[in-house]
């Protein structure tokens, strides 16, 4: 009788498919709970061309474009300046916005909004003749022109609606803004009475920039599907469509916008 017998080829196959399956036996059934994990997502979210939609924003800037201006200083001892500004208004725009629901927190959106600006300016020169007699002159501007403004932002809902009666999100990105169809109509009139008026539009520095958007607000469903989002974004514009007075404006711009999806 044999005390140790030679296992054959087989049985070591045995042993080791059997081995094998106490191994794989826990990464197996994990891989099974992410794939179901993986379908009850996909049950969720709707297929890839459902998942946009498409509505309209309106958005007013709360701060004013420009810093109002009402100055006066001297040129030398016989020239005083005085010179005002009315800021741009008005401030309310609107526009298109394409949205794309990656998950069911994070959503993906791009508007093209549309806004008008405008703002009048005044300067009043007083020069002082050696016989005490004053000579004025005065030069007012009124320039307009639009603003195209393309924010694509990513929100990301800190609750999801199903916790929430609205979903509450934060979220940023990367504005674009170009400006066109500068007008400028400046009239000046002389110490003689007379009156000049020139239509030569105001020069740009650039037509576009660049500005990083940060945005917070929340979103609610009604009974018909539409979806309502208010929300306040901030944007820091990299640089200076004018960068002399007076239409040199503000980097900050923080406005209110309220959007309808459908």
């Amino acid at each position: 009788m044999l005390l140790n017998p030679r296992k054959t080829g087989v049985e070591r196959a045995a042993w080791l498919l059997f081995f094998c399956g106490i191994l794989l036996a826990p990464i197996l059934r994990a891989q099974s709970s992410t794939t179901s994990s993986s379908a009850r997502e996909e049950q969720v979210l709707p297929s890839f061309w459902k998942r946009f939609s498409a509505g309209v924003r309106a958005t007013m800037i709360t701060l004013p474009l420009q810093n109002s201006a009402n100055n006066d200083y001297t040129l030398n001892t016989l020239t005083l300046v005085s010179d005002s500004l009315t800021p741009a208004s008005p401030r309310f725009g609107g526009g298109a916005t394409l949205e794309y629901a990656a998950t069911r927190r994070i959503l993906v959106s791009a508007d093209v909004l549309y806004q008008f600006f405008s703002y009048s300016s005044q300067v009043v020169t007083t020069v002082t003749l050696a016989d005490g007699t004053s000579q004025i002159t005065t030069a007012s501007e009124s320039s307009h022109a639009r603003y195209w403004t393309v924010p694509v932002l990513a929100r990301y809902g800190t609750l999801p609606a199903k916790i929430a009666s609205a979903q509450v999100f934060l979220g940023g990105g990367v504005s674009f803004r170009k400006i066109s169809d500068i007008r400028t109509a400046t009239s000046t009139v002389n110490p003689d009475g007379t009156t000049v008026t020139d239509y030569t539009p105001r020069t740009a520095t650039k037509i576009s920039t660049f500005g990083a958007t940060a945005v917070a607000g929340f979103r609610v469903k009604d009974e018909f599907g539409i979806r309502i989002t208010p929300e306040v974004r901030y944007t820091r514009w990299l640089s200076d469509l004018f960068n002399a007075w007076p239409a040199k404006q503000r980097r900050n711009e923080l406005s209110v916008v309220i959007g309808l999806t459908f």
